[in-house]
């Protein structure tokens, strides 16, 4: 049976009348990121500033002001964004802006969201005590010593979320530096997550493990679809790991996620082979009790939503 099908036998309206609004807030925040990427792309584009200017209500004749003074549109756009979201004084994030003390933290953030990306790095070399900490703290949390961490490489992984997520961060500019510790934080425990499922992934070669390269999403031609993608795959993962060894082996024979999709009887014959003695009646209602559980839990509805 195709994923598709089986997401659609899981889901009840119920379901996707309760959790549409969570879909949405994702949804926004993706089009929000794809927006800034694109205004941080065309940010020397005069009639594409002006545009997004006006199609955000946004003053034109504010950004022409501040470019004067010396920043780009880019920054003007989101200086004045900030201004509308939080009722500031334009003049005053603008004297903020050009006389800003580029060695405190909440600055450099501030920099780093008008879409000054070389301060990413002073920012990194800064905080580096703090981001090894995190590293350590989490890595004796999820892993301990079980898998090999490269920081290095996590730092990179951090510089490349900071760029994508961090333009998106809706705080006052004195809880920036709050707020960053909490994204680094959450950074660090994905990549540290990927870390750990990549090396399980490795390690394990049965059927019968459940193993989550089973499941291929990923579109080499299309970034985002990869992106969303990869995530149904860790969304049925998650969904699945609601249940017990014995109820993932079924779901995994029963809807072919190894590669083979089989009927009951073939079930049957699979586990008397392996020493499972199960009636038909209890491999029905094992499917039934499964099904229901399923159905239970949100991380069905997502899958369906994203796709």
């Amino acid at each position: 049976m195709e994923n598709e099908t089986i997401i659609e036998f899981f889901l009840t309206k119920e379901f996707i009348e309760n959790y549409v609004e969570e879909y949405s807030k994702r949804k926004k925040m993706r089009v929000e990121v794809e927006q800034k990427q694109s205004l941080y792309m065309n940010r020397n584009d005069f009639q594409y500033i002006v545009s997004y200017a006006i199609e955000n209500g946004l003053e034109e004749t504010e950004i022409v002001r501040m470019t004067h003074l010396g920043l780009n549109y880019y920054s003007a756009i989101i200086i004045l964004e900030y201004a509308k979201k939080f009722n500031k004084d334009i003049d005053q994030i603008i004297t903020f802006t050009l006389n800003i003390d580029k060695e405190e933290n909440a600055s450099l953030l501030w920099l780093i969201k008008l879409g000054y990306k070389d301060y990413i790095s002073n920012l990194m070399e800064k905080n580096k005590y703090l981001i090894h900490y995190i590293i350590q703290d989490k890595k004796q949390i999820l892993c301990k010593n079980y898998v090999s961490i490269d920081e290095e490489d996590i730092y990179s992984f951090l510089s490349e979320q900071l760029l994508r997520r961090f333009v998106l961060l809706t705080v006052p500019i004195e809880y920036f530096f709050a707020s960053f510790k909490a994204f680094i934080s959450s950074c660090i425990e994905k990549y540290l997550l990927r870390v750990i499922q990549q090396s399980m992934n490795r390690q394990s070669n049965s059927i019968d493990d459940f193993n989550r390269s089973y499941i291929v999403f990923a579109s080499e031609e299309n970034v985002e679809n990869s992106f969303i993608e990869t995530e149904n795959t860790n969304l049925i993962m998650d969904a699945l790991d609601t249940l017990n060894d014995r109820e993932r082996e079924f779901i995994n024979l029963r809807y072919g996620f190894g590669g083979y999709s089989n009927n009951l009887t073939q079930i049957k014959a699979i586990w008397d082979s392996k020493g499972i003695f199960v009636s038909m009646e209890e491999l029905e209602q094992m499917e039934s009790n499964i099904l229901e559980k399923l159905r239970q839990n949100p991380k069905i509805l997502e899958i369906r939503q994203i796709s």
